[in-house]
């Protein structure tokens, strides 16, 4: 009986060892389970923002020595013409600064109430014959030059007749006072018959007087061998003046304080013809009176003018003499400066 017992307990042992063990492999396989089902979740993706640039193909260049740059002269502008070509550039003889008019004094005394302001578009004689257009307009102006010299003994005065290319005669009258501008231009205009005459008055100031006296002085006066073409009668303080001589010559102004001043290196000589671009400024209140630009050719002329220039006309003229003398020539213009 015990032996039974006995047995039925070993055999009870040995089923509840197994029942152990087989529980511990089922604790074991849940638990492995559980870890390997754990490492198979997967995580939620992590969001990123990037920023990236275009791509930049890029390639090996071979070494090479470094070398100067070369400077490149800057482009320059000009005007353009009415066709739309640009307009040559009118060289200087040298970088110079402007041409200051200073009216420090006042207007001399004797003078009368100014004219209008005026100017010569050109000036210094009638033109070459063959720019003449008819019998008509060549009468007229040797009717007016032989008026004109019929009258030299008007003070202060000088005029200058010039037919025009629509068969006109124009006369321009250059004194110190607007009573004896009128009173000349009255007097000589009635010999001009057949033509249309346009008739400018342009009013100086007396202390230019000896300009004119100078320019009047010459045998061939009023007729000229040289001419003297400017591009506008007025010009605006600040602006050039700008024109053209129909030769090589020295040429000079004459301000309303009778200061003359040499404008040389102003000017440059392009295909025979003596073009000058001047920059002018005035210096003081605006006066009714013009400015007188001269063109003067002739042996000595220029050292006499580079030895007097900045003086006053009187002074100015006197060196260079009572007249021109042969072989002397000059040409007269006059602007309005504003």
């Amino acid at each position: 009986m015990s032996a039974l017992v006995y047995e039925s307990r070993a055999h009870w042992g040995q089923a509840l060892a197994l029942a152990l063990a087989a529980h511990a492999l089922g604790v074991a396989a849940f638990v492995d389970w559980s870890f390997g089902g754990a490492d198979e979740v997967e995580a939620p993706a992590e969001t990123r923002i990037e920023v990236t640039g275009l791509a930049v193909e890029t390639a090996t260049l071979p070494s090479a020595g470094l070398t100067a740059a070369q400077s490149v002269a800057p482009e320059r502008l000009t005007p353009a013409g009415a066709d739309g070509a640009p307009l040559p550039p009118v060289p200087v003889a040298q970088v110079a600064p402007p041409v200051v008019l200073t009216p420090t004094a006042p207007m001399a005394t004797g003078v009368a109430s100014p004219a209008e302001p005026g100017g010569i578009v050109g000036a210094g004689g009638i033109p070459a014959p063959g720019t003449i257009t008819g019998t008509a307009q060549s009468q007229a102006v040797q009717a007016l030059i032989a008026a004109i010299r019929d009258r030299l003994a008007e003070p202060c005065l000088i005029a200058l007749p010039a037919a025009t290319p629509d068969g006109a005669v124009e006369l321009t009258v250059v004194g110190a006072g607007d009573q004896g501008i009128a009173g000349f231009m009255s007097a000589v205009a009635s010999r001009a018959q057949g033509v249309e005459l346009l008739e400018r008055s342009v009013l100086l100031d007396s202390r230019q007087c000896p300009a004119l006296a100078y320019a009047r002085g010459a045998a061939s006066y009023p007729v000229g061998a040289i001419t003297i073409a400017l591009a506008q009668p007025v010009v605006a303080s600040g602006q050039a003046l700008r024109g053209s001589v129909s030769e090589q010559a020295v040429l000079v102004i004459v301000d309303d304080n009778g200061v003359v001043q040499d404008l040389s290196r102003f000017s440059a000589v392009q295909a025979g013809v003596m073009a000058f671009d001047v920059p002018v400024h005035r210096d003081g209140a605006a006066r009714d009176t013009s400015q007188i630009v001269m063109a003067l050719i002739g042996p000595g002329i220029a050292e006499t003018v580079a030895q007097n220039a900045g003086r006053q006309a009187d002074h100015f003229f006197a060196a260079l003499g009572p007249a021109p003398g042969p072989g002397v020539q000059v040409a007269v213009a006059a602007f309005y400066l504003r």
